[in-house]
């Protein structure tokens, strides 16, 4: 098993960052979309001073136009802090993406920190599976002919169609095969 994965006190401050930065760009959305609404109600009201006044009246179209004025000036000003609050959105959102990219960079190290912790597993599970099946002998047992002792039929130590009695086969160890092979030199010479 290999060590744990060392920077995940990083990617935990990175993905705190990335949310961090996420709620920005949400304030400053809200803070937009309220921008906006000034400036549209500005300019509703901006609309309703467009009555114009009697000609008679020179002192009431002055008036007027001073008020309309002064209008105009608040929705200027208020279509800069609406333009001011959308530079604010953009420039949030281009924190929020740099805060993902070094999320996800750290997020990248620690996939690959897992991949490698996983072959490395299973590179010593498959040793530790090669070392059993090396130092385990075979359980088919080695007939000198090659053969199986499964295909080897049995005859229990009965007569078989010969003079000599069959001899069951009993084990593939080393000492088996020798006295297999001597039975069946004895058997070749008795022929």
């Amino acid at each position: 098993m290999s060590p744990r994965f060392r920077l995940s006190s990083i990617l935990r401050a990175r993905k705190a960052q990335e949310d961090a930065a996420k709620g920005g760009v949400m304030r400053a959305r809200s803070a937009a979309a309220a921008a906006a609404q000034r400036v549209e109600d500005q300019e509703v009201e901006l609309q309703a001073r467009m009555v114009v006044p009697e000609p008679s009246d020179a002192a009431a179209f002055v008036a007027a136009m001073a008020a309309r004025r002064a209008v105009a000036a608040e929705l200027s000003l208020r279509r800069q802090q609406a333009e001011e609050a959308q530079r604010k959105v953009a420039t949030s959102v281009n924190s929020w993406s740099a805060a993902s990219q070094r999320r996800r960079m750290v997020e990248k190290l620690a996939e690959r920190h897992e991949a490698a912790r996983q072959e490395a597993d299973a590179a010593a599970e498959q040793l530790a599976v090669d070392d059993l099946s090396t130092t385990r002998r075979p359980r088919t047992g080695g007939l000198p002919d090659g053969g199986s002792q499964a295909a080897r039929p049995r005859t229990g130590g009965l007569p078989s169609s010969g003079s000599q009695p069959g001899r069951p086969w009993t084990g593939g160890t080393q000492t088996d095969r020798w006295q297999s092979s001597r039975w069946q030199a004895g058997q070749e010479k008795g022929r």
